[in-house]
């Protein structure tokens, strides 16, 4: 049974958003806290992804071209890229790190 791909979309649309500010801020060679503005768009994507980062394992394991040619888009055009290919498969992998952390921490 295909599973869609809802929940892998906003995580890597979260994602995008989020290199995007890293790339903005950083712009002049360095960070200080008045980049936090770079990033204040972000925290509402941040939450829609981390709520259901559970599914997005099982969404993954039966993706059809199409899904994949639109979890690439989403991605490529948050950052305004469109040579992701490799980025994509880092973006799962950091959010299962940072999944298993936060359960491995969950009081």
């Amino acid at each position: 049974m295909k599973k869609g791909i809802k929940e892998s979309k906003e995580l890597v649309v979260f994602a995008g958003a989020f290199l995007k500010s890293c790339m903005d801020a950083y712009k002049d060679g360095k960070l200080t806290f008045s980049d936090y503005t770079h990033f204040t768009d972000d925290f509402s994507k941040g939450v829609d992804a981390f709520k259901g980062i559970d599914a997005v394992g099982a969404e993954l394991k039966d993706l059809s071209e199409d899904e994949i040619s639109a979890l690439l888009n989403a991605f490529s055009s948050e950052i305004g890229d469109s040579s992701v290919k490799e980025d994509i498969q880092d973006v799962f992998t950091i959010a299962q790190s940072v999944l298993s952390l936060v359960k491995r921490h969950k009081k």
